[in-house]
Parts: C-alpha cells; structure tokens; sequence
C-alpha cells in the first residue's frame, strides 16, 4: 500500500499500540480494478468529500463519528459505512483512543456485475451494525493487501 500520511512505525502491524495516524491506499487488479484504504485515525479528521465510486468500509476497532446526509452517525469497531456514488461525507475519531478503518472503492458498474443486478444499491444508513459481514469483509480487504 501507498502510505500518503503521517507515519507508520511498524510495517507490520501499523495499528498496533502506536498513537500516529496513518493512511494508505492501493489499487488492486483483483475483480477488475479496485481501490484500497487502510488508516488509523487518532487526531485526523477527514473534510467533506465525495467519490464517484461505491465505498464499502468496516470500522475495526474504536469509534468514529460519520458525518452524512446532513445527519451524525456513530460508528463503532465492527460496523460497515457505506457511501454511494457523489454522496459527500466526512468523519473523526470520537475520542482520544482513535480508530482502524479499512474500505474498498468499488465502481457503479462492477458492483453491479458482482452482484449481477442492473440496480443500484441504496442504503437507508450509511452505518450499518452487521459484525459478522464487516468481519468478512475486513477478511477480504486483508487478503487483497498482501496480493489474494
């Protein structure tokens, strides 16, 4: 992964015990071309901003304070945020503790091929409280980091 911030003390295990923030992206040939997000976040908060594609992330550890559609969720360790295409959001970590936070960019057209449907999800929450899918997920997201 690209590391576009702070630091990382530990390659290994970036996450682990340390108190700097952290973010990395890759893009990954995987199921056509997707993009990757790893960060850590203890003091950084991310500005409105929008994509033009899907993205799917799980919070791993920690909580987050997801800011959409005009409202505030909380996100905690194991709960999924997902954001459409164009949909500004922004977030921060909810106290001194910080948190992990790993998601995909995934285009219109191929979250549409993999789930072969000419429909485009919706999502009546950008939070989603499912621990056991955001476990899978964060399951793929790691073997797609190391090239699965």
């Amino acid at each position: 992964m690209n590391t576009i911030a702070e630091s990382c003390p530990d390659a290994d295990h970036p996450f682990d015990g340390h108190s700097d923030d952290f973010v990395a992206f890759d893009h990954n040939a995987v199921l056509g071309g997707i993009d990757l997000f790893r960060a850590r976040f203890i003091t950084r908060t991310t500005q409105p901003h929008a994509h033009s594609d899907f993205e799917i992330g799980v919070v791993g550890s920690g909580q987050r304070l997801v800011r959409c559609r005009g409202r505030s969720f909380q996100a905690t360790g194991g709960s999924l945020v997902v954001f459409a295409p164009g949909e500004i959001h922004s977030g921060s970590p909810l106290d001194a503790i910080g948190s992990t936070y790993q998601s995909f960019l995934v285009s219109p057209r191929l979250l549409a091929e993999m789930f072969d449907t000419g429909a485009t999800p919706r999502f009546d929450s950008p939070v989603i409280q499912d621990p056991e899918l955001a476990g899978r997920i964060a399951g793929v997201h790691a073997a797609l980091e190391v090239g699965g």
